[in-house]
């Protein structure tokens, strides 16, 4: 699951249009980052989810977000604006992340533990939801 971060910014300043534009650039750029096999959807906004098939678990996973997150935090050139974003990232792995695709999260999760970092773009576990795991 890819959040990015300061897109808000981006729509509110620049417009929809340099919104939808920097969307779509966006689009392109995780496509690239990712095998032909490889699944990417804009789920709304501007979140995506990116299904990466046969990955060589959480370390192959992690190695996959890292290479997302560098490409996010190159410059966006939108017509006559340039826009900088950065992206949060969770990783959930089945089966050890949810015993199904449809696994909900527990009616009372534990308290989140703190955080290695805090903010956009930073490196934290979140363990309000065992089926996922934030790593930047």
């Amino acid at each position: 699951f890819l959040d990015l971060d300061r897109f808000k910014t981006v729509n509110d300043t620049l417009g929809h249009a340099v919104g939808d534009r920097l969307l779509k650039e966006v689009a392109g750029r995780l496509v690239h980052c990712v095998r032909e096999a490889d699944t990417v959807s804009r789920q709304g906004g501007d979140e995506f989810i990116i299904m990466l098939s046969d990955v060589a678990g959480p370390k192959g996973a992690a190695h996959a977000a890292d290479s997302v997150l560098h490409t996010l935090e190159q410059e966006f050139v939108l017509g006559e604006h340039i826009a900088h974003i950065s992206g949060s990232i969770g990783i959930a792995m089945f089966p050890a992340d949810g015993e199904g695709g449809a696994t909900p999260p527990p009616s009372e999760p534990p308290p989140d533990e703190p955080a290695s970092g805090t903010g956009e773009g930073r490196d934290k576990q979140k363990r309000g939801a065992p089926h996922l795991r934030v790593v930047k």
